[in-house]
């Protein structure tokens, strides 16, 4: 072989090599596909250098066969076929089309709602790849600009909405099971429904986090090109649009039974993983009485969950889900975190009949997350906050444990006003380095579990751990305040028909449990009436419904008690409770004489002790992420949005890598 020949041959597998190895590396950290990266890098380098091998071919007149003569050319073929094998080995199927199973969420008495997101999520997002913050002179730090299009929410404009009874739509058309389903007269998408929800629903999501969340950020985002998200239409923001996170909006029928919403992000910015745009579809079946305005003053209990669903739903779209944790930001060193925040413990426990069994919990483990989780339930030694482990490995990570963070928690406190609590705020903002935070003391962290101890926070649930007051009474069917206090309830406990899961037995009877499934069969008071309910009628004396209302036990005769609901709020440490316009102190766990027919039994529920962040978090986030990492193209690409920093990926991936390159060296 000649040396020309040799020359160009090695000149065309250097090229070829090196961008494999720069394809390595971006599939390492989790930048792009790496087979559609490869092949393209493949064609693209064989067009360039074509030119040179034909040249050289022709000129010296060369016959192939003469090639397998040189010792060299036989390691460099061997060399070459080994690349092709090693990447397709090297490359991970999951990240292309991985699915995960999803679990009933329903954390009280109303109407539960089925949270798919961890269903719906898809794994595959697409990556803006031409994003410079420090460079871009509209860029700046301020309240986050959710914006909603609506242009699906036209007649006639979306293929699941109904527009007509009796029309026949196609749900989940993309996925395996695609449920051809009849339109009945509640899933209409009427001019009623439409004004619900631009004029009620989206404008009170996007004022809600703009007023605790804040972002760093350009005048306007874009894309390249128009594409699809888990629904069928199309998304469209080659022009851009001014705001910080856009979401495509549908009201259609959702196949999956009792989900009221759902929502996922379908955008990330290449520079911080950041996601900007995303889907939200509403099932107009739960919003259609909710057009009526009467309706919804009547119905004020169930009109804010389903308006709490909504801001679930927004939540895991900005961050909060198990598919962008790997992309979160230490805000201290501006570079992604070098172990993973979200962790899984399995540890062998015994039911009160003496079997034993394996019980996995997942935790988040970041900074401000941990801090504010030991803070909350005076817990040093706590690893994390703990995450929903029902339903599998495939439901954790994108939802607080109900038996640690409670019925207020779960999908953000009921009220009619957005109380962000604490550990997702944390989690949302402190610790992706994405966002900022605003209006911290406006923010309110639930009673739940507050200053309950270790044995709470790191134990299945007993009669002496929950001992508190609205928690575990010590007779079946007692009448209480909820254990956050904001309502009135029973707790009770029953026998199932079958054993119950070894982890929700609690009684030496396994079928013996609570009423709530979700709360793994824990006995606490279910509240039926809430205190911010204006319609709810009062029973007693100077008894007020409201935002800032919460129950109170009161004291009837020496013997006997009732429970109302009265404003509250925090001076301090000092808790204090509103009555006939007056405020009076109510320390825990004494009585407070209001007047003559009303003493209440102030509760030792640590409401006023704070749950804080671990410093004054910042406003600005983490600008100096906006730069970090590997250079990245300027083109769009797809990008797996999950388990793209696996370690056993890793080393995998890696050590073809190191294959490959002594492979080359000897050429």
């Amino acid at each position: 072989m000649t040396d020309d020949w040799y020359i160009a041959l090695r000149r065309c597998f250097y090229h070829l090599l090196t961008s494999w190895c720069q394809c390595i590396a971006r599939g390492l950290l989790g930048h792009q596909n790496f087979c559609t990266t490869l092949i393209l890098t493949f064609l693209g380098y064989a067009f360039l250098e074509v030119y040179l091998i034909i040249t050289v071919i022709l000129n010296l007149k060369i016959e192939i066969y003469k090639m397998m003569s040189n010792r060299q050319s036989y390691l460099f073929i061997l060399t070459f076929v080994f690349l092709i094998v090693a990447s397709c080995l090297a490359f991970n199927p999951d990240s292309i089309d991985g699915q995960t199973t999803h679990h009933t969420h329903d954390d009280d008495d109303l109407v539960g709602h089925n949270c798919i997101h961890d269903k719906i999520n898809h794994n595959v997002k697409l990556s803006s790849g031409n994003r410079n913050l420090k460079a871009d002179p509209t860029a700046s730090t301020h309240p986050i600009r959710l914006v909603f299009n609506t242009t699906y929410l036209n007649p006639g404009t979306e293929s699941q909405t109904c527009y007509q009874v009796g029309q026949v739509v196609i749900l989940d058309p993309d996925t395996n099971s695609p449920t051809s389903y009849t339109c009945k007269q509640s899933d209409i998408l009427t001019p009623e429904l439409v004004n619900l929800f631009t004029q009620e629903v989206l404008p009170f999501i996007a004022s809600s986090f703009s007023k605790y969340l804040t972002v760093s950020g350009t005048a306007r985002n874009s894309y390249s090109r128009q594409f699809r998200c888990i629904e069928e239409y199309v998304m469209d923001i080659t022009n851009g649009f001014e705001g910080d996170f856009i979401n495509y909006v549908s009201v259609h029928p959702i196949a999956s039974s009792g989900t009221i919403a759902y929502a996922t992000s379908c955008l990330i910015h290449s520079d911080t993983g950041a996601p900007f745009a995303g889907i939200i579809n509403f099932s107009p079946f739960y919003f259609s009485p909710f057009a009526n305005a009467t309706y919804r003053q009547q119905n004020q209990v169930m009109w804010n969950q389903f308006l709490r669903v909504g801001l679930h739903e927004a939540t895991h779209s900005l961050g909060f889900s198990s598919s962008m944790y790997d992309s979160f930001y230490d805000r201290t060193t501006g570079n992604r975190y070098k172990n993973n925040i979200m962790i899984n413990t399995t540890t062998t426990l015994t039911t009160p009949a003496g079997v034993s069994f394996p019980y996995q919990r997942f935790f988040i483990t970041s900074p401000s997350v941990l801090h504010v989780a030991r803070n909350h339930f005076g817990c040093q030694s706590l690893v994390g906050a703990e995450l929903e482990n029902i339903g599998g490995p495939g439901t954790a990570g994108s939802h607080w444990k109900s038996t640690r963070f409670g019925e207020g928690e779960t999908l953000i406190v009921i009220y009619s006003q957005l109380q962000c609590i604490n550990m997702t705020l944390s989690c949302l903002n402190l610790d992706s380095g994405w966002y900022g935070l605003l209006n911290l003391g406006e923010s309110r962290s639930s009673s739940w579990g507050k200053g309950m101890g270790c044995d709470f926070a790191d134990k299945l649930c007993t009669p002496a751990i929950w001992s508190r007051e609205g928690y575990w009474p010590a007779t079946n069917n007692q009448v209480g305040c909820s254990a956050s206090r904001s309502g009135i309830g029973m707790a009770f406990w029953a026998d199932y028909n079958s054993n119950l899961p070894y982890p929700s037995q609690h009684f030496t009877n396994p079928k013996t449990g609570g009423a709530s499934q979700v709360f793994d069969c824990c006995v606490w008071n279910m509240p039926s009436q809430y205190c911010f309910d204006t319609s709810r009628k009062t029973a007693y004396e100077g008894e007020v419904n409201g935002a800032d209302s919460f129950c109170f036990k009161q004291q009837l005769t020496p013997t006997t008690f009732g429970y109302g609901c009265r404003p509250q709020r925090c001076q301090g440490l000092q808790l204090q409770v509103q009555f006939n316009g007056k405020w009076s102190t109510c320390p825990a766990g004494e009585t407070l004489i209001l007047s003559a027919n009303t003493t209440l039994v102030c509760p030792n529920d640590n409401t006023c002790s704070p749950t804080a962040f671990p410093s004054e978090p910042s406003s600005f986030p983490n600008a100096g992420a906006a730069t970090s990492g590997s250079p990245l193209p300027f083109e769009p690409i797809i990008t797996a949005g999950q388990n793209t920093s696996d370690a056993s990926t890793f080393q995998i991936n890696f050590i073809y890598f190191v294959i490959l390159f002594i492979s080359y060296l000897f050429i």
